[in-house]
Protein backbone atom coordinates (compact mmCIF):
# COMPACT_ATOMS: atom_id res chain seq x y z
CA UNK A 1 0.00 0.00 0.00
CA UNK A 2 1.47 3.48 -0.90
CA UNK A 3 0.50 5.51 2.03
CA UNK A 4 1.10 8.58 0.36
CA UNK A 5 -1.18 8.29 -2.04
CA UNK A 6 -3.73 6.01 -0.10
CA UNK A 7 -3.65 3.65 -2.93
CA UNK A 8 -3.56 -0.09 -2.60
CA UNK A 9 -2.67 -2.50 -5.13
CA UNK A 10 -2.33 -6.09 -5.77
CA UNK A 11 0.12 -7.07 -8.42
CA UNK A 12 0.00 -11.09 -9.79
CA UNK A 13 3.20 -11.61 -11.44
CA UNK A 14 4.20 -14.68 -13.82
CA UNK A 15 6.96 -16.69 -13.10
CA UNK A 16 7.62 -16.92 -17.01
CA UNK A 17 8.99 -14.03 -18.65
CA UNK A 18 8.57 -13.26 -22.49
CA UNK A 19 11.79 -13.42 -24.80
CA UNK A 20 12.56 -10.11 -26.01
CA UNK A 21 11.61 -11.01 -30.07
CA UNK A 22 7.72 -11.52 -28.56
CA UNK A 23 7.28 -8.28 -25.97
CA UNK A 24 5.97 -6.60 -28.77
CA UNK A 25 3.25 -8.85 -30.11
CA UNK A 26 2.60 -9.67 -26.05
CA UNK A 27 2.43 -5.97 -25.58
CA UNK A 28 -0.24 -5.86 -28.35
CA UNK A 29 -2.54 -8.76 -27.00
CA UNK A 30 -2.50 -7.32 -23.64
CA UNK A 31 -3.58 -3.53 -25.27
CA UNK A 32 -6.11 -5.44 -26.68
CA UNK A 33 -7.69 -7.40 -22.91
CA UNK A 34 -7.26 -3.68 -21.49
CA UNK A 35 -9.50 -2.08 -23.57
CA UNK A 36 -12.20 -4.28 -22.33
CA UNK A 37 -11.15 -5.30 -18.87
CA UNK A 38 -12.91 -3.07 -16.48
CA UNK A 39 -11.01 -3.75 -13.69
CA UNK A 40 -7.33 -4.39 -13.42
CA UNK A 41 -4.89 -4.14 -16.55
CA UNK A 42 -2.00 -5.93 -17.76
CA UNK A 43 1.30 -5.11 -17.63
CA UNK A 44 5.03 -6.52 -19.30
CA UNK A 45 8.24 -4.67 -18.64
CA UNK A 46 9.81 -3.97 -22.05
CA UNK A 47 13.41 -4.65 -20.23
CA UNK A 48 12.85 -7.66 -19.00
CA UNK A 49 9.26 -9.52 -20.48
CA UNK A 50 8.19 -9.90 -16.79
CA UNK A 51 4.40 -10.00 -17.38
CA UNK A 52 1.83 -8.89 -14.49
CA UNK A 53 -1.77 -7.91 -13.97
CA UNK A 54 -2.32 -5.15 -11.51
CA UNK A 55 -5.42 -3.97 -9.75
CA UNK A 56 -5.76 -0.85 -7.36
CA UNK A 57 -8.07 1.20 -5.79
CA UNK A 58 -7.94 4.09 -3.58
CA UNK A 59 -8.96 3.90 0.07
CA UNK A 60 -8.29 7.85 1.55
CA UNK A 61 -10.95 8.29 3.74
CA UNK A 62 -12.03 4.63 3.94
CA UNK A 63 -11.15 1.57 5.52
CA UNK A 64 -9.63 -1.70 3.71
CA UNK A 65 -10.96 -4.65 4.40
CA UNK A 66 -9.61 -8.09 4.26
CA UNK A 67 -13.12 -8.93 1.63
CA UNK A 68 -11.82 -5.78 -0.47
CA UNK A 69 -8.22 -7.55 -0.32
CA UNK A 70 -9.60 -11.40 -0.71
CA UNK A 71 -12.02 -10.14 -4.26
CA UNK A 72 -8.81 -8.28 -5.47
CA UNK A 73 -6.08 -11.18 -5.01
CA UNK A 74 -9.14 -13.51 -6.85
CA UNK A 75 -9.54 -10.95 -9.88
CA UNK A 76 -5.95 -10.81 -10.47
CA UNK A 77 -5.75 -14.52 -10.19
CA UNK A 78 -8.90 -15.25 -12.43
CA UNK A 79 -7.65 -13.01 -15.08
CA UNK A 80 -4.24 -13.85 -15.17
CA UNK A 81 -5.17 -17.82 -15.23
CA UNK A 82 -7.90 -17.01 -18.15
CA UNK A 83 -5.33 -14.62 -20.39
CA UNK A 84 -1.77 -16.16 -19.67
CA UNK A 85 -2.60 -18.79 -22.29
CA UNK A 86 -2.74 -16.42 -24.98
CA UNK A 87 0.49 -15.38 -24.01
CA UNK A 88 1.97 -18.77 -24.05
CA UNK A 89 0.78 -18.55 -27.75
CA UNK A 90 2.21 -16.24 -28.98
CA UNK A 91 5.66 -16.33 -27.20
CA UNK A 92 5.63 -19.84 -28.92
CA UNK A 93 5.22 -18.20 -32.41
CA UNK A 94 1.70 -20.43 -32.80
CA UNK A 95 -0.97 -16.88 -32.45
CA UNK A 96 -0.80 -13.79 -32.85
CA UNK A 97 -2.58 -11.50 -30.45
CA UNK A 98 -5.91 -11.37 -32.40
CA UNK A 99 -5.81 -15.18 -32.68
CA UNK A 100 -5.19 -15.72 -29.30
CA UNK A 101 -7.55 -13.12 -27.44
CA UNK A 102 -10.07 -14.87 -29.91
CA UNK A 103 -9.30 -18.16 -28.72
CA UNK A 104 -10.02 -17.28 -25.17
CA UNK A 105 -12.98 -18.72 -23.72
CA UNK A 106 -15.13 -16.14 -22.82
CA UNK A 107 -18.65 -17.51 -21.93
CA UNK A 108 -18.66 -15.57 -18.62
CA UNK A 109 -17.96 -12.23 -20.44
CA UNK A 110 -18.21 -12.20 -24.33
CA UNK A 111 -17.05 -8.55 -24.64
CA UNK A 112 -13.68 -9.76 -23.31
CA UNK A 113 -13.14 -11.20 -27.01
CA UNK A 114 -13.25 -8.67 -28.77
CA UNK A 115 -9.60 -6.65 -29.91
CA UNK A 116 -11.23 -3.15 -29.78
CA UNK A 117 -11.31 -2.99 -33.47
CA UNK A 118 -14.84 -1.82 -35.39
Amino acid sequence: MDMEDDIFAVYYSSPTKVDEQYRAAVAEYFMRINYNVMLGHFDIDARDGEVRFKVSAIVKGSQLSQQMVQQMIGVSMNTMDKFFPGVMAIQSGIKTPSEALSDINTSSDPSLASDGAQ
